[in-house]
């Protein structure tokens, strides 16, 4: 059975991925058609800096999900989803 603890760490670290990963992908950062980063951007302090936090992030991420059972996790996906749901319904 998933705590309220643990789905409240879930939903905290997910929205720091999301936004990060956001972060990464924003219009700020020049692309190539294709859509990967500029060379020059890449090795800017900013984008450095944007890239590590989402790594960091990410990895937190990755740690506390490896302390969940299957079973957790699956419970964990339906109390997203049905969260998803009800948004999409709401708005």
């Amino acid at each position: 059975m998933i705590t309220q603890e643990q789905i409240e760490e879930s939903e905290y670290l997910n929205s720091k991925v999301d936004y990060w990963s956001a972060e990464v992908n924003s219009s700020r950062f020049s692309t190539y058609p294709n859509g990967l980063v500029v060379e020059r951007v890449r090795f800017s302090e900013e984008y450095q800096e944007v890239e590590r936090q989402l790594n960091f992030w990410f990895r937190r991420l990755r740690e506390f999900n490896s302390t969940l059972t299957n079973k957790q996790k699956k419970e964990l996906n339906a109390i997203f989803r049905r969260k998803r749901l009800l948004k999409k319904i709401l708005t």
